[in-house]
């Protein structure tokens, strides 16, 4: 739950890097952002372009 209320605060806030969070936190924003994206019907779902995925390639 945790993680569900810290995802949607960095959402809300435009706060899409990952520096300063651990390897759980990550893998559970991008599991949020993933599950977001495929139920909004989002096309790019799953490719890993959109969000933190995108900025963690580029880390």
């Amino acid at each position: 739950m945790a993680w569900l209320e810290e995802y949607l605060v960095r959402r809300k806030l435009g706060q899409r890097g990952i520096d300063g969070l651990g390897a759980r936190e990550v893998e559970a924003l991008l599991i949020l952002e993933h599950e977001l994206a495929g139920a909004s019907g989002d096309p790019s779902a799953g490719d890993g372009t959109t969000g933190l995925t995108q900025r963690r390639r580029n880390v």
